[in-house]
């Protein structure tokens, strides 16, 4: 029997701790989910943004869970949760200014790249090599390669008119050895 590894990752920005309960290499893989755990700081959240390849379905745990979906505000107590499919907009955030929360999310169908995007983020965090609060790479290949890995799209004019400059600065980012790099440092 294989030994159980919880991987645990930490954003100081914004006071995130993820630990990947089930990862998408795990031996014995019969739901095809990823399994994450965040503990999120007050005011802590990420930016509106989609998905095309899975699904995330939400389940709060400890104190209330704010959603942003489809243009809608959500709070979700402990033990509600809610899925969100791919191509709609959404954002997951702590409304509390005090308190700590704890939630779960089941990724549907696993995907590995997904995992490699959170912890090339959190170690581009933890390394210092981010825009401040915002957490955009100072390198622009590393951001190239994190929303290929993450899969992570926005609505944005700006977006949908770069977006075959970020296809080709992906493919130049693969090419240089960027990709290669960023996967031997944090994944």
């Amino acid at each position: 029997m294989a030994a159980f590894f919880m991987e645990k990752l930490y954003n100081p920005i914004n006071k995130e701790s993820i630990s990947i309960l089930k990862s998408a290499t795990d031996v014995n893989q019969s739901t095809n989910t990823i399994e994450l755990e965040v503990t999120l700081g007050p005011n802590g959240g990420n930016p509106i943004h989609f998905h095309t390849k899975f699904t995330e379905h939400f389940f709060a745990v400890k104190g209330i869970l704010g959603l942003h979906f489809d243009g809608n505000e959500m709070r979700l107590n402990p033990s509600q949760d809610f899925a969100v499919k791919p191509y709609i907009n959404h954002r997951f955030y702590n409304p509390s200014t005090t308190n700590f929360i704890t939630f779960k999310v089941i990724i549907t169908p696993a995907v590995e790249s997904f995992e490699w995007f959170l912890k090339a983020q959190f170690g581009l965090v933890n390394d210092k090599k981010v825009f401040s609060k915002l957490q955009l790479p100072k390198n622009i290949f590393h951001l190239l390669v994190l929303l290929k890995w993450g899969d992570t799209q926005v609505e944005t004019i700006f977006y949908k008119l770069g977006k075959p400059f970020l296809k080709l600065g992906y493919f130049l980012a693969k090419k240089l050895g960027v990709e290669s790099r960023l996967k031997e440092r944090y994944c």
